[in-house]
């Protein structure tokens, strides 16, 4: 059975790419074979339907431990040595 989850956010790792808003991804036999904004991908019968409204979805083995501030802070020096 297909996996169809829509309405969802996508974090693509992709600097060209960037955050996909509003989007669907579809997976067939545990693959991914679509990536389009909603309501554009034709689904195959029975298809599993799961509304990622809210949601995040982002790509399996990422690391995803971070630090919000270090993202925003990138390339900016501290003025002094941090010490502990």
């Amino acid at each position: 059975m297909a996996l169809y989850i829509y309405n969802v956010t996508i974090a693509t790792n992709d600097p060209d790419v960037g955050v996909l808003e509003n989007h669907a991804v579809l997976v067939e036999g545990g693959r991914i074979t679509a990536v389009a904004p909603h309501q554009t991908i034709p689904l195959p019968p029975d298809t599993q339907q799961i509304d990622g409204q809210g949601r995040l979805l982002m790509p399996g083995f990422t690391n995803a431990h971070m630090h919000f501030y270090g993202t925003y802070a990138r390339g900016l020096a501290l003025p002094t040595t941090p010490h502990n």
